[in-house]
């Protein structure tokens, strides 16, 4: 009982900590796709 709480804390921190990650890496590939599609219209 005791062992299977503290796995699913650990994955839900995980999952937490992916999450978070994933929103940085989509907003830094919208913006390097926004910055391309500027020099492109230059």
């Amino acid at each position: 009982m005791n062992e299977m709480f503290s796995i699913s804390i650990l994955f839900y921190l995980f999952s937490e900590r992916l999450a978070h990650v994933a929103k940085y890496f989509s907003t830094l590939l919208a913006y390097q796709f926004k910055i391309i599609m500027s020099i492109e219209l230059l």
